[in-house]
């Protein structure tokens, strides 16, 4: 297994200690008991940002997904260098990217900084893994209705994600037509969620059920180096 301690660094993602949860469910939401334990904290970052955007957005698109980073096995030498020395690999690049990619694509007011709500855990473990980042967005479904599809043919296409695949491979520096394998829609991805004007708790159960992954203490539980299980987290308040 690579080292990849120093370099990938994450800008502002950072390990958030307290306490462990070690339940199926929190506060009244329930969590996939397989993955405990949880991190409280970032268990109450990820309930705040689904509820702020909820409210923001009353309809909500909310997507999970992974964001694959090539073997090393798979790329040249000097590709080698310039991302995994270098660690210009970095999922606030990719918030980046896609963000200026929607207000383009959506020709909004340059000032409408908050366009999208993320969230995203770097996963890292065993030898036969590479590092990925567990993601979490949240859109506004007015803005975008749906997900859409990548289609490596269809760099082009009009939809979300197109968008999100082509922001991933700019910052992998990769043809687009590597976008299907390098950005992974999950099982059961894609939520919507209609909150009521003046509804002040908004009803997150079933996103939060699937989002709560990014809180889990060890990312890969056949990973012997507990030092390397730990995930590092933020969100796009932070990144």
């Amino acid at each position: 297994m690579y080292d990849l301690s120093n370099a990938l660094p994450v800008p502002r993602i950072r390990h958030k200690s307290g306490r462990m949860i070690q339940l199926d469910s929190w506060c009244g939401l329930s969590m996939p008991l397989k993955y405990a334990p949880y991190k409280e904290c970032i268990l109450e970052d990820i309930r705040d940002d689904i509820v702020c955007a909820a409210l923001e957005y009353p309809r909500l698109l909310a997507i999970r997904f992974e964001l694959q980073l090539p073997s090393l096995n798979d790329i040249s030498g000097h590709y080698k260098r310039v991302l995994y020395k270098n660690g210009s690999i970095s999922v606030g690049n990719f918030l980046k990217h896609l963000t200026a990619m929607v207000k383009a694509d959506m020709c909004l007011d340059s000032r409408a900084d908050r366009c999208l709500w993320f969230n995203a855990v770097l996963e890292q473990g065993g030898s036969s893994i590479c590092p990925l980042y567990h993601c979490l967005l949240l859109v506004d479904r007015d803005t975008y209705p749906e997900l859409g599809v990548i289609d490596p043919a269809q760099a082009n296409a009009v939809n979300l994600a197109t968008l999100m695949g082509k922001a991933w491979t700019a910052v992998l520096m990769v043809p687009y037509d590597r976008s299907a394998q390098l950005v992974r829609f999950c099982a059961n991805s894609v939520f919507k969620l209609d909150t009521a004007p003046n509804e002040l708790f908004p009803v997150i159960d079933e996103i939060f059920y699937n989002a709560s992954l990014l809180a889990k203490v060890y990312s890969l539980e056949d990973c012997d180096d507990k030092e390397r299980q730990i995930q590092s987290y933020g969100n796009s308040r932070e990144i």
